[in-house]
């Protein structure tokens, strides 16, 4: 008999879900990740690549001058390798 977390992450692995359950597991602790940079938001997952909207180029800046340290925060807290981030701004989200 399988545990249903076991089934569950099964499922999604067959039907391409995968990355939406490791991008929930990444927002879930991402304002202990990025601390001081509130304006920003994890937005997608794909594979090894995550994309994260800024709501300015400041912001935006701030997170491409950290982001070696975001990866292994990410990589600790959810066990999830992202090898890189790429980030767009999108100041709309935030007004």
């Amino acid at each position: 008999m399988k545990d249903i977390g076991r089934l569950v992450r099964e499922v999604l692995e067959e039907e391409g879900l995968r990355d939406v359950e490791r991008l929930s597991a990444i927002r879930g602790v991402w304002e202990e990740i990025v601390g001081s940079l509130p304006r920003t938001r994890a937005v997608r997952l794909e594979g090894e690549l995550l994309k994260v909207v800024a709501g300015s180029h400041a912001w935006a800046q701030e997170l491409h001058f950290r982001e070696e340290e975001l990866k292994k925060r990410i990589l600790e807290r959810t066990g999830i390798k992202v090898k890189r981030i790429i980030v767009k701004v999108e100041p709309e989200v935030y007004t």
